[in-house]
């Protein structure tokens, strides 16, 4: 099983309310998201990460597959270190429990989460802050590259390539740190400003820049150029404004953010159309969207899993899991399995890959590669 890396900054995590976060301001230090600890002394995935002290806050993430880990810290007040995590909320069995840990949020991220046993289907996830704070730095998900065994190779789609389709109004810039020297923007549009591009290949990952003058925006898989114009369901509605913050302002730009990802698709060939929706937060305020490049995993031998469906998130209903843990604390007490709400995805006719990471309906949640904690990397 192959992995995918989200940063705590990426508009594929969501969170229940920006003014309850805090982070650092990543355009202090551009270029850190690609540098390391050596650099950028710090102890967290890209030098950023998200915290919080009020009850309640939450966390989501969507992904299709069997596994993912959860990483960051409890605190700041010892003894008073619980988090909640919910697997599938929606569904009739969902898994509830609360954890804590004697790590604080000087001490750097600890793994708080993890399980491999969920059955091969699209999950929701939330972490929930239960004690005297939360700080998230990354999440980690089990994705299907290939079939069993089978090598991958990655190909790259630029902006400023003649394999993007664009519609709308849309600028291209340069600078130093954009992928081939290029990026390209619009803003507000009304859902007119979009694009699309072809490939062939099991996995497809978008990026791009945040800031806090970004929005809404929808994704679309195997419905062509215009979906919305003939009633097509978006695959996943994602929020791509960052997180320091204030209100609508360029202003806490952050490099190369993953905003969209997916994994599991079948050899052939696939349209992915985006769509600036043109608004965020603040009535008024024409938002961005900023398109960087697109990465394409290719296998030698495409992935056959298929989705399995059931009443609780794992291979085995009894309640609660078999075995997930919170390597960084222990186990706390477990609820009662009922729902406390979350979001749907849109579904299409694929198998194993019919909803991606970050496949969300609506515009209340959003959220698609660690190994030695390589930074920004699609591993095989």
């Amino acid at each position: 099983m192959n992995q995918i890396t989200i940063d705590d900054f990426d508009p594929l995590i969501a969170y229940s309310n920006y003014a309850d976060w805090s982070t650092p301001d990543p355009s202090q230090n551009p270029t850190w998201y690609n540098a390391s600890r050596d650099v950028t002394n710090s102890p967290w995935h890209q030098a950023t990460y998200h915290t919080t002290t009020v009850p309640g806050a939450k966390a989501s993430f969507n992904f299709t597959g069997t596994s993912f880990s959860i990483y960051g810290a409890a605190g700041p007040t010892a003894g008073n270190t619980n988090y909640t995590i919910v697997i599938d909320p929606s569904s009739a069995q969902p898994f509830r429990q609360t954890y804590n840990t004697t790590n604080s949020t000087d001490g750097g991220r600890v793994q708080l989460f993890e399980t491999s046993t969920l059955r091969w289907d699209w999950h929701n996830v939330e972490v929930i802050n239960a004690g005297s704070g939360l700080t998230l730095d990354l999440v980690v998900v089990g994705a299907a590259f290939g079939a069993q065994g089978s090598a991958t190779r990655n190909t790259t789609i630029e902006d400023a390539g003649g394999a993007i389709r664009y519609s709308g109004s849309w600028t291209t810039q340069q600078g130093p740190n954009f992928s081939n020297g290029t990026s390209t923007y619009t803003s507000g549009g009304s859902g007119n400003n979009s694009f699309a591009f072809d490939f062939e290949g099991s996995a497809v990952y978008i990026y791009g820049d945040q800031v806090n003058d970004h929005g809404f925006y929808e994704v679309y898989v195997d419905q062509g150029d215009t979906p919305w114009t003939r009633g097509g369901k978006a695959n996943a509605t994602l929020n791509d404004r960052s997180g320091c913050g204030g209100g609508w302002a360029k202003a806490c730009e952050k490099l190369k953010g993953l905003k969209y990802a997916t994994s599991g698709l079948g050899q052939g060939k696939h349209t992915v159309a985006v769509r600036n929706l043109g608004y965020g937060s603040y009535p008024g305020d024409p938002t961005f969207f900023d398109f960087d490049y697109v990465l394409i995993t290719v296998p030698q031998q495409y992935p056959t899993q298929q989705i399995q469906s059931g009443p609780c998130p794992f291979t085995t209903c009894n309640g609660t899991s078999s075995n997930p843990s919170a390597s960084g604390g222990t186990g706390g007490s477990s609820a009662s399995p009922t729902s406390i709400g979350g979001a749907a995805a849109a579904s299409s006719s694929r198998a194993a890959g019919d909803r991606a990471v970050g496949a969300f309906s609506g515009a209340a949640l959003g959220w698609g590669m660690v190994g030695a904690w390589l930074l920004r990397k699609v591993l095989a």
